[in-house]
């Protein structure tokens, strides 16, 4: 391929983008990130409040292609080189031995598989607490407002404290938890893809 590229990297594994693509569909392998050529194309949701969606259908996936592209699988979609959508596939419908259709969500469906816990409690509650400190507990890992985190808290509310609340979670997910926070104090929010 020649063109003039960047790389771009997650974690230990990089790949390398040229500026000449248009639209590119990546899979994590476990080890590097593999592009995918022969897709017909992919669609991406992207709402505020809500989690990111996405579709991409495929019309000749190998066999070999098939041992990574699977459910659970991560995913990357470009537009040149801007990262429109870091996701995971969820579920994978095949039309024939070699047409695919994957459904997914971005990576924040993390915090929807996730129980919010905090001290081996799943009734979490907060009187007249920071906002700021309630979203920094709900996306750390330990649920104690530092890292490791299982999203990185960049900008918004975790630069700017919103004031105190009172809110009270039951066998709540993540996800949920992060939402009923933002509108107790009116706040949208997004996941940035970086």
């Amino acid at each position: 391929i020649l063109g003039r590229g960047f790389n771009w990297s997650l974690g230990n594994a990089s790949l390398e983008i040229f500026l000449d693509d248009i639209n590119s569909f990546w899979v994590f392998d476990g080890n590097v990130w593999r592009r995918f050529d022969y897709y017909e194309g992919f669609n991406i949701k992207k709402k505020q409040n809500q989690i990111s969606e996405f579709e991409v259908k495929i019309f000749d996936i190998r066999d070999e292609e098939k041992e990574y592209f699977k459910e659970r699988a991560e995913c990357l979609f470009f537009s040149g080189n801007k990262l429109l959508l870091k996701g995971r596939i969820e579920k994978i419908d095949y039309g024939s031995a070699y047409e695919v259709i994957a459904k997914g969500f971005g990576m924040e469906g993390d915090l929807l598989s996730r129980e919010f816990i905090k001290d081996g409690d799943k009734r979490v509650q907060y009187t007249n607490h920071s906002a700021q400190m309630i979203a920094k507990e709900i996306i750390s890992l330990n649920s104690d407002g530092s890292s490791p985190w299982i999203m990185n808290p960049i900008g918004g509310l975790f630069d700017t404290d919103y004031g105190n609340v009172n809110l009270r979670f039951e066998y709540a997910n993540r996800l949920n938890a992060i939402g009923k926070l933002c509108e107790a104090i009116n706040y949208e929010w997004r996941v940035e893809q970086n």
